[in-house]
């Protein structure tokens, strides 16, 4: 999600880790392979759960989907598996999404928790707040992504029935308001 770590999935992480089949595999962090592979080295088990770290959970997902693509290749290359599956909450949605759009063709299933595919509200007032000096986010990052009707979202939407197409499964978990792509009401 914006500006979260991957701390933030500890509970995710030890939820999924409950089945006794999915080992943890660690944090993937870019830029940080070798630190990475000597974790992998290190395990008795192969790990099937790991979580990504953003070197800039801030920056627009056209530059941090280059990241989600890039973790997809180590961790493929550390277990041995062709495709992976995806779990994203909020903003990450956009990353994995933006993955896919940059051609991305290695995951297998997205699951998408309250993602906000169709921009968010939050997003459009933290950029008001913005104009009277309240500014905490940088210039053509992820807040501009956000944006309500912003370009970024209208042009990852119109890509996603073909970018979809390369996943077994598309899930969206969510709340209130209109989750998908596409705009259509479906099951959550």
């Amino acid at each position: 999600g914006l500006a979260q770590q991957a701390d933030t999935w500890v509970n995710m992480k030890n939820y999924l880790c409950s089945n006794p089949q999915n080992h943890y595999g660690g944090v993937y962090r870019p830029g940080q392979d070798i630190d990475f592979y000597a974790r992998q080295m290190d395990q008795p088990y192969e790990g099937k759960v790991f979580v990504l770290n953003l070197s800039n959970n801030l920056a627009s997902p056209a530059q941090t989907g280059q990241e989600v693509q890039e973790a997809l290749s180590k961790i493929r290359g550390a277990t041995g598996q062709t495709k992976i599956d995806v779990v994203t909450h909020s903003m990450g949605a956009f990353q994995a999404r933006q993955a896919l759009q940059d051609g991305e063709d290695n995951m297998a299933n997205l699951i998408m928790i309250a993602p906000p595919n169709q921009g968010a509200f939050g997003a459009n007032l933290l950029l008001q707040l913005d104009k009277i000096g309240l500014d905490r986010y940088p210039d053509n990052g992820a807040l501009q992504a956000l944006r309500l009707g912003g370009d970024y979202v209208e042009g990852l939407n119109q890509s996603w029935t073909q970018d979809k197409q390369r996943l077994n499964s598309a899930t969206i978990i969510t709340g209130i308001g209109l989750p998908t792509p596409d705009k259509n009401w479906k099951g959550a």
